[in-house]
């Protein structure tokens, strides 16, 4: 595979976004939107291409690893990108900074890909702090004083996650290997000790950061509710894919690839997904902002991930294949939800944005609460949902590997996040509005079907992934995710 082809994927999401900034400048709002979908669709129909024609392949220029389960991941990524860019197109048309945001969405995009395939752990760190500092111009992209109070929450803690990096990365570059080859780095690291330990820690606070893990979670909270809901579809979600899939390349590969390390790689991610999920279901309880109740649901699904990424060191023949599967159905659920999010508030222009005030929505928007509902069961993990593979295999890993006692704890996390994910439903269909008739659109306004049209087609993956492994099998996902 040559070098240009390797790189297509990238450099047309980054063409998209380039153009996309020139049609901006001469204020070409709408045709700078459609130029970077275009770039993003692209992108994600070559990836996907990778992903079939190819098996995994290591390009030594530029320690990429690209075909099969890495490209599948960048085509996901590139795809729901330019699916919410779509479903947001019309509100983003009537912002100020709608182009703007369509650029950087791109950009993330192009970050996210990278994230997800390069085997050298500097661009690793490199691509980590171009996917933060990208959110947090995202999240501040509103220009209101609620959003840049977010965006700035979001860098300060992105500092100490940064600070958390290049320690770790001082560590294994200046006392062992001398290399930033994520191979090299396990030759030299394998019997290290202690210090080794200390700089997968550091590693695992900056993975854990930009996850939205417990504790490195607060930003998330303020930062998903105030950004616009279609923004957060891409920002909250297909970057975290990237993230989990680096995760399980890097740790797996180097500082826990000794057999001493095996059981601390195991407890210290454990411990950091049994919080993840108390904590994100029990919060998610008390939450009346239906945005707000997503991004705690999201810091519990990273936990269910998690268990999955514990397990891998103990079973270091699965690959990580759990995770990449919960993170697949996590992104293309959540996204979904988010989006759902930008489709009623275009339906409904009063809505408060709360859960209770979604009640009647099921007989107005019949199409969009069916969507809705797909992604909350999937969230909760109902099978014939894509939720459901990604912790049945995360749990069955678990369990194989000798703590049923973390399988039982995603367990009961899933049923507590059935309070939510159900009050969603139960408000769509079996509550009364408290206010009559004052949801529909003002006279004159043409009802946005792009974002309930992304809702659907967003919704139709999620039940697509859950279906298609009863009739040909886990083999069907295991060859499109395999990364080895």
């Amino acid at each position: 595979m040559s070098l240009w082809l390797s790189l297509s994927p990238i450099l047309l999401a980054s063409a998209g976004a380039i153009l996309g900034l020139a049609f901006d400048a001469f204020d070409r709002r709408g045709l700078a939107i459609g130029v970077v979908s275009a770039g993003l669709l692209a992108a994600g129909v070559v990836s996907g291409w990778l992903a079939i024609v190819y098996s995994p392949t290591l390009i030594n220029v530029t320690n990429m690893a690209v075909g099969r389960g890495y490209s599948a991941i960048s085509a996901v990524v590139f795809l729901i990108a330019a699916i919410t860019l779509v479903g947001g197109s019309k509100v983003l048309a009537d912002a100020s900074t709608g182009g703007q945001v369509a650029v950087l969405t791109a950009l993330l995009a192009a970050a996210s890909s990278l994230m997800a395939s390069t085997l050298d752990l500097l661009i690793v760190i490199i691509a980590l702090e171009a996917i933060a500092m990208i959110s947090y111009a995202l999240v501040s992209a509103r220009r209101q004083r609620r959003s840049d109070e977010a965006a700035m929450k979001y860098f300060i803690q992105g500092a100490v996650a940064t600070g958390f990096a290049l320690y770790a990365l001082s560590i294994i570059f200046g006392l062992f290997s001398g290399s930033v080859f994520l191979p090299e780095i396990a030759k030299s690291l394998t019997g290290a000790g202690r210090p080794a330990l200390v700089a997968m820690a550091l590693l695992m606070g900056m993975y854990a950061f930009k996850l939205s893990a417990f504790p490195f979670h607060s930003w998330a909270p303020d930062a998903y509710e105030t950004a616009t809901p279609s923004v957060t579809a891409f920002m909250g979600t297909a970057p975290k894919l990237a993230i989990l899939a680096s995760l399980m390349l890097v740790f797996p590969m180097i500082g826990f690839s000794a057999e001493e390390f095996a059981t601390s790689g195991f407890f210290l991610f454990a411990l950091l997904a049994t919080a993840s999920i108390v904590f994100g279901n029990f919060t998610g309880l008390k939450q009346t902002s239906f945005t707000r109740m997503l991004a705690y649901s999201g810091i519990a699904q990273v936990g269910y991930a998690l268990v999955g990424a514990a397990a891998a060191f103990l079973l270091p023949q699965r690959t990580g294949f759990a995770v990449l599967v919960a993170g697949l159905a996590y992104a293309v659920a959540a996204a979904g939800a988010f989006m759902g999010a930008q489709a009623v508030r275009s339906a409904m222009p009063t809505w408060d944005g709360t859960v209770a005030g979604l009640a009647g929505v099921g007989r107005k928007r019949p199409a969009l609460s069916a969507a809705l509902t797909v992604m909350m069961l999937s969230l909760t993990g109902i099978p014939l949902t894509a939720g459901f593979w990604g912790k049945f295999l995360a749990f069955g890993d678990a369990a194989t590997a000798g703590h049923a006692w973390l399988a039982a704890v995603g367990l009961l996390g899933s049923v507590v996040s059935f309070g939510y994910y159900g009050g969603v439903i139960r408000s769509m269909y079996l509550e009364e509005p408290s206010v009559v008739e004052t949801d529909s659109a003002p006279a004159g306004a043409t009802p946005d079907m792009k974002a309930e049209w992304a809702t659907i087609v967003l919704a139709v993956c999620v039940l697509a992934i859950g279906v298609l492994p009863f009739f040909y099998g886990l083999s069907f996902l295991s060859s499109v995710l395999a990364l080895f």
